[in-house]
């Protein structure tokens, strides 16, 4: 006769075990919900998202600068989160004060993904400021979510060889067109200096001056928007050489919407002016200058002509009169006033 208990046999065992768990259950769902604690928060939230790979240091700080969990879900990849976030944290809170990083993560949350504190030691090596490197974060984050600091020291080293200092990569270059880092110098950058070379006939000190003063023709493809400029200008009539000047004194005219310039310059000319068409780019031909005056100033300029010098239409198609030349009006407004 088999004398085991039963509380000892398996199949009664697990039968009891099965009658308790829905009991269990049903208890649970009936349960009042309870708050769960901040540290049971930021478990359930690591257990979730990119939380996971963030380190208990990276929370912290997170925790510190109330910033919400789900502001970093989805953002990046989960590996570089999870190496750079703690130290682009202590890069940013060392950067400025809690409001500020506070703000910059919040619209720029791709950040945390990045090696910060290996960009800051690389652009304060070429003479960036701390203050500057945290602006630039907030105006142009691409730099840092889309670059890499191998294409970015490629490209300083080029610019280096154009005779640009460390300070005029920073100060001209990077500060007002940090978009520049993330060209390709052998397809994006080394044709835009060939056209200044052959097109506009820059000698290599002339180069590295017009670079400082127009660092955005370096975003400029030379083939499908610089070229076309220089051309654009010479079909209204412009000898090539009055187009080099005009562009090389006005690089803005390379960077900016030239051909609507071109059109408000002439629709100014014969409407304002009372030119024909003709005319109008007679005008033109004859003070190229005219491209790189405001529509306000160009008004102010015809008003005085029309008014101080009792001139005409007559005056602006001539042009040995030199009709709109910035310098001669000016002057001869001085003399007067």
């Amino acid at each position: 006769m088999n004398t085991q208990s039963v509380a000892s046999l398996p199949s009664q065992h697990l039968l009891l075990r099965r009658k308790c768990l829905p009991i269990s259950f049903c208890h649970f769902l009936n349960a009042p919900a309870r708050p769960l604690a901040p540290s049971a928060l930021r478990i359930a939230c690591r257990s979730t998202g990119p939380f996971d790979a963030m380190t208990t240091i990276a929370l912290q700080h997170l925790e510190d600068l109330d910033i919400p969990a789900e502001t970093f879900h989805g953002v990046g990849d989960v590996g570089d989160l999870g190496r750079n976030a703690e130290a682009a944290l202590t890069t940013l809170t060392a950067l400025s004060s809690r409001q500020r990083v506070k703000t910059l993560l919040m619209s720029n949350p791709q950040l945390l993904c990045v090696p910060l504190g290996v960009w800051l030691d690389f652009l304060t090596a070429y003479g960036m400021s701390r203050q500057d490197f945290f602006k630039l974060l907030g105006t142009f984050p691409e730099l840092f979510s889309r670059g890499s600091l191998f294409n970015a020291g490629n490209v300083i080293v080029y610019l280096q060889s154009l005779g640009l200092s460390p300070r005029d990569v920073v100060a001209s270059i990077i500060r007002c067109h940090p978009e520049v880092l993330l060209q390709d110098v052998q397809c994006g950058l080394k044709p835009s200096v060939e056209f200044l070379r052959l097109h506009l006939g820059l000698d290599a000190g002339s180069v590295r001056d017009f670079l400082c003063r127009c660092p955005g023709v370096l975003t400029r493809d030379a083939a499908s928007d610089l070229v076309p400029r220089l051309e654009l200008l010479c079909g209204v009539g412009l000898e090539v050489g009055a187009a080099r000047k005009l562009l090389i004194s006005d690089g803005s005219l390379l960077i900016g919407d030239l051909e609507p310039t071109l059109q408000l310059r002439l629709h100014f000319l014969t409407s304002d002016c009372g030119l024909s068409p003709d005319q109008a780019l007679h005008a033109l031909r004859s003070c190229p200058e005219m491209m790189s005056f405001t529509l306000a100033n160009l008004g102010r300029k015809w008003r005085f002509l029309k008014e101080r010098m009792a001139g005409g239409k007559e005056q602006v198609g001539t042009p040995l009169r030199g009709a709109f030349d910035g310098a001669q009006v000016l002057s001869v407004e001085h003399s007067v006033l």
